[in-house]
C-alpha cells in the first residue's frame, strides 16, 4: 500500500512544492479535545468488532476532510481495503475478503456552493473516478444525497437516516 502524500507550497519560496507524509490530526485542527486521534479512534470503535462475522459497511465521513480532497483519494480506497484484510483475518475467513462498502456521497444543497470543497470531495469519495465501483474500489457502491439535505447536521448534510438505519 502507498503513503497517501499532501502536496504542499512551500511559505518562503511558493513556487516550490513540498510533499506532507505524515498524517494531519483533523481533530486537533478542528479543536476537539478529548480521546480522538486516528488510532484513539480505531482503536475504541472499530477494532473491538474485528472478530464478529459482518455482510459488509455502510460509511457516512468525509465533510471534516473536504480540505484535504487529495488525501481522502488516497486514504479512502486504503481504508477500505485494510478494513475488508483485518475483518477477514479477524474473523479466521468467515467475512468476505471483499465485502460490499457502502459509502453516501456529501450533500451540498444547504451548503453555499462558493467557498466549499465539497465537489471536490465527492470526487475524492470516488479515488477520482467519479463513480463507483471503479478500479481502485471494488465491490463499492454509493448513496447519491445530493437532494437530501439534513439541516440538524453540523454539516447541513445528510445523516445515516438515508440508508434507513433508523
Amino acid at each position: 500500500m502507498g503513503v497517501c502524500r499532501k502536496k504542499i507550497r512551500e511559505q518562503n519560496n511558493p513556487s516550490r512544492l513540498l510533499y506532507m507524509s505524515k498524517p494531519m490530526n483533523i481533530w486537533e485542527r478542528m479543536g476537539v479535545e478529548g480521546p480522538s486521534g486516528e488510532s484513539i479512534l480505531w482503536n475504541a470503535m472499530i477494532h473491538p468488532l474485528l472478530n464478529f462475522t459482518i455482510k459488509g459497511v455502510l460509511w457516512h465521513q468525509g465533510e471534516a476532510n473536504a480540505a484535504e480532497s487529495d488525501r481522502y483519494a488516497c486514504l479512502f480506497p486504503a481504508m477500505i481495503n485494510d478494513w475488508r484484510r483485518k475483518w477477514y483475518e479477524g474473523t479466521g475467513g468467515n467475512t468476505e475478503v471483499a465485502f460490499p462498502f457502502g459509502f453516501v456521497q456529501l450533500c451540498t444543497s444547504n451548503v453555499p456552493f462558493i467557498n466549499t470543497n465539497y465537489p471536490l470531495i465527492r470526487r475524492a469519495q470516488t479515488a477520482g473516478y467519479g463513480y463507483v465501483p471503479n478500479p481502485k474500489m471494488e465491490n463499492v457502491f454509493m448513496s447519491v444525497s445530493l437532494d437530501l439535505p439534513d439541516p440538524s447536521s453540523p454539516y447541513d448534510a445528510v445523516a445515516s437516516d438515508h440508508f434507513g438505519l433508523y
